[in-house]
């Protein structure tokens, strides 16, 4: 099954700027109205494991609607039933690492404060909880050397991995790799660990992805990374036309 989500907030009045006539119209949105974001989502119920769904959404930048889509999914079902979306499992996120032609970028963030920089930061910067964000990147078409192995060691049977690593706590790292043209972030962060397909050259109507488009690379997405070992794929014709 798959659809669009519409979502949108209101409680606000909001005017208009025309980014190209530079002109502006007052109170084109009432505090009752909502813009109406369309979201693409796939639901995947394998029949080799139909008490467990593949579940995939779209996501803008930091924008998404898992916690929402959750509400209104648990309303649909009868009562007496749950839903959980639990974490991927540790041996598909592995796979995908393994199997990838390169791993294009690493993402570190810890808790540090500019004050440790020294020098007149220290004169500036007084003691405080803050982050900091590390990025390493392949050079040209090379690839970051990664011990999947001792990663997964790591992560799997150390109770806090993220804690005081060479004196830091770490609140997250990421990892992309590239396959087959395709790049895909592994998103680790404490207790849990996310899985995206990042898209590039995006076909969009009216501002919006296509939904046709977001569809085939949602069922491209769970052929190649979340199905598991073994268990047939899915159709890749999408179900949906346009907006």
């Amino acid at each position: 099954m798959e659809g669009i989500f519409r979502y949108g907030e209101y409680g606000q009045r909001y005017d208009i700027y025309n980014t190209e006539t530079g002109e502006s119209e007052s109170e084109v949105i009432d505090s009752v109205e909502a813009p109406d974001t369309p979201y693409y989502f796939l639901l995947h119920i394998p029949e080799e494991e139909p008490q467990e769904a593949i579940v995939v959404l779209e996501e803008r930048g930091n924008i998404g609607i898992k916690g929402r889509f959750q509400d209104a999914l648990q309303k649909k079902l009868p009562t007496g039933i749950s839903q959980e979306m639990g974490r991927i499992s540790e041996e598909d996120v592995y796979s995908t690492i393994r199997n990838a032609s390169r791993i294009k970028r690493l993402v570190v963030e810890t808790t540090e404060s500019p004050h440790k920089l020294g020098g007149r930061f220290n004169d500036a910067f007084s003691p405080s909880s803050t982050g900091k964000k590390m990025t390493y990147t392949a050079t040209d078409e090379g690839s970051i050397n990664l011990d999947v192995n001792e990663l997964e060691d790591w992560m799997e049977n150390d109770d806090n991995p993220f804690t005081n690593v060479g004196g830091d706590t770490y609140t997250k790292f990421k990892l992309t790799v590239e396959s087959a043209g395709s790049q895909t972030t592994v998103d680790f962060f404490d207790g849990s660990i996310d899985l995206s397909r990042n898209l590039e050259g995006v076909e969009r109507e009216g501002g919006h992805p296509i939904p046709a488009f977001m569809s085939g690379e949602a069922r491209q997405f769970v052929n190649q990374e979340l199905l598991p070992e073994g268990a047939e794929t899915i159709p890749t014709d999408s179900l949906l036309r346009g907006n």
